[in-house]
């Protein structure tokens, strides 16, 4: 193994830099929506036939991700993408990161630098995978899988009585998922219309399996902790808004998108509330398991009640919380 490998030169990073413009689409990213809604026809207008993508500026300022190493046993001679020698052995010669094939010595990869890139090859479903990673490897701002279901739902299921509250059917919804799984690797979207779907309450039922699914929920424990807090200590609007934001803006990017265009839809829900008798209050208290980490038995019993004041108090003031500084 070189003692002084030049990272920067290596196989592994010139590979990128190659592919990274082929990769990149110019495309407008999702917008900010900090004023009105959108309507299921307005992301249908903004974002074409697919889901929206990075433009190449805000690749190129992509989060930075770890990479995810795992012992792996390489049938052909390989080398390391980081020191360029060659990586001895019969079995186990090394690392392989899951999420772009980054392949590295053990003590190689305890160097490598914050710049995995996952890739579709690599990346080969949408659901039960890292938010952050899923969305680098599509290059997109919010998973299609949730893009594609509000859409849906804002399309023909705001009416829906119960939506998001009655289940729908557990087949169609594995059948959906599975869809899912299988078109991202191609990189294809899955038809959610009536046509495919007749039931509305399927493609609201497969939005909140996704979100169960993610090994990291949407709002960590981390971030849930700051916001019950910050609504325990004071009861100024005020500055619980401001300790709700900047907890909020901890969170990995892909995150904060899409927890703000969650929230977004389920405000335009409630707002046909007469209809569907889902209220923020009911909404809150679905969607509060889902997508909030309340952390192990160990951190402390956090009660339901808690989770859904914190929820409902994102929903109420989330053009605040994600709207312009002032």
């Amino acid at each position: 193994m070189a003692d002084e490998a030049v990272y920067e030169e290596s196989p592994y990073i010139q590979y990128q830099k190659s592919i990274g413009t082929q990769r990149r689409q110019q495309r407008p990213p999702l917008p900010t929506l900090n004023g009105a809604t959108p309507t299921a026809d307005q992301l249908r207008a903004r974002h074409g036939s697919e889901s929206s993508q990075w433009s190449s500026s805000e690749q190129n300022d992509a989060p930075q991700k770890a990479h995810r190493f795992i012992a792996h046993t390489f049938r052909i001679p390989h080398y390391c993408d980081y020191c360029r020698n060659f990586m001895w052995g019969l079995v186990q010669q090394g690392l392989r990161c899951d999420d772009c094939g980054f392949a590295a010595h053990k003590r190689c990869s305890e160097r490598s630098l914050l710049d995995c890139r996952p890739d579709l090859k690599y990346v080969k479903r949408m659901f039960a995978v890292d938010l952050t990673t899923l969305c680098m490897a599509h290059s997109v701002l919010v998973p299609p899988v949730v893009e594609q279901c509000i859409m849906e739902v804002q399309r023909r299921g705001l009416n829906a009585e119960g939506i998001y509250r009655i289940s729908g059917s557990h087949e169609e919804i594995e059948k959906l998922r599975q869809s899912f799984d299988m078109c991202g690797t191609l990189n294809q979207r899955v038809d959610l219309s009536q046509a495919r779907v007749e039931d509305i309450h399927s493609v609201a039922g497969l939005l909140k399996l996704y979100f169960r699914l993610l090994p990291q929920p949407l709002v960590t424990f981390s971030v849930y902790r700051e916001m019950a807090q910050a609504l325990r200590a004071t009861r100024n609007e005020y500055d619980r808004i401001k300790t709700t934001r900047k907890a909020v803006e901890e969170m990995p990017p892909a995150h904060v998108q899409t927890l703000k265009l969650l929230l977004e839809h389920l405000n335009v829900v409630a707002t046909n509330s007469s209809a569907n008798k889902m209220t923020l209050e009911n909404l809150a208290t679905i969607f509060s398991p889902t997508v909030l980490c309340t952390g192990s038995p160990q951190q402390g019993i956090i009660l339901p009640q808690q989770e859904q004041y914190v929820l409902h108090f994102l929903l109420v003031h989330y053009k605040k919380i994600f709207g312009p500084q002032r």
